[in-house]
């Protein structure tokens, strides 16, 4: 007895095949597309996360020897939010209020090393007389250079200049590249 239309329709759905319930023989394989690889583990990279706060406000010291941990970070996600080499970046935290709404107290920062020319606009990472900080840089047309606090109250958190006369001791530590924290 051959199973008429209306049967072949319902036992295909229960996942018999009905050429072979028909002929005996089972239907031939629907050709294979091209195999997708798998994909391997992402590389990861560990940025070296000095246990300091960098203070967006008046300057935290510099400590002599900051402890040292790593944060492993997949390295094409590092290399496409900062577009940096991840040898060159480390990560330290930001403390204070003064470069709010930018930086908030707390938020990670990446910092790029090799990065140590002072932008205009740009945010870095400085050392000014062994205090930390983290400010954005402004260049003026006089020649110079300004740290600039993010945070519109000035009368907490002035702008300072950066004059050739002042005998301070400034190191450039690096440009912020990246900064994230927790929502509020």
């Amino acid at each position: 007895m051959v199973p008429n239309a209306e049967h072949l329709l319902l036992l295909s759905e229960l996942g018999c095949d009905p050429t072979w319930l028909v002929t005996g023989k089972e239907a031939q394989a629907a050709p294979i597309g091209p195999v997708a690889p798998i994909a391997s583990e992402p590389a990861i990279v560990t940025l070296p996360h000095y246990v300091m706060a960098l203070s967006a406000g008046k300057g935290i010291p510099e400590p002599d020897f900051p402890a040292r941990e790593g944060i492993q970070l997949p390295e094409q996600w590092v290399r496409s939010v900062t577009g940096r080499n991840p040898r060159n970046l480390i990560v330290a935290h930001a403390s204070g209020e003064s470069m709010e709404p930018t930086i908030a107290d707390g938020d990670l920062l990446i910092i790029d090393r090799t990065a140590t020319k002072p932008l205009h606009g740009k945010i870095f990472a400085l050392s000014v007389d062994g205090d930390l900080l983290v400010k954005r840089i402004a260049r003026r047309l006089d020649g110079s250079i300004h740290m600039i606090s993010d945070n519109p109250n000035k009368v907490a958190y002035p702008d300072e200049e950066l004059a050739d006369t002042m005998d301070l001791q400034i190191h450039v530590l690096g440009q912020v590249v990246w900064h994230g924290g927790a929502l509020a």
